[in-house]
């Protein structure tokens, strides 16, 4: 059985992003940045039917799950993050090869709003 990915289905323009690790000379101070690693495309699809709120300890946050479907990028890590084409930043909690064949992949994520923002 082949693995079909439809383009016309990969309609949500993202960017996959790669932290990056610095330590200011002067201080020492740690400091972590986000740098582009590439442009893609996939297909987004709520796994939940409604946001979920829960107290954290900076306050009230809405999470929103979210799964991908991407043609496979062989470097992505679920350390990396994805930023939307409408700005919302994405937490990566699982990648999935997509019946192994390295052509299809999902990422599960998560969108944690602070409140107030």
């Amino acid at each position: 059985m082949a693995v079909i990915v439809r383009s016309g289905q990969m309609r949500h323009p993202i960017e996959i992003q790669r932290a990056t690790i610095t330590r200011d000379a002067d201080n020492g101070e740690v400091n972590q940045s986000w740098v582009k690693l590439v442009d893609w495309w996939c297909a987004m699809e709520p796994i939940t039917l409604r946001s979920r709120e829960r107290l954290a300890g900076s306050g009230l946050q809405e999470e929103a799950e979210i799964i991908l479907t991407m043609r496979t990028y062989s470097d992505l890590k679920r350390d990396d993050r994805i930023v939307t084409n409408d700005g919302r930043t994405l937490e990566i909690l699982a990648l999935a090869d997509v019946m192994g064949r390295e052509r299809k992949q999902e990422a599960i994520c998560k969108e944690v709003v602070p409140d107030g923002d």
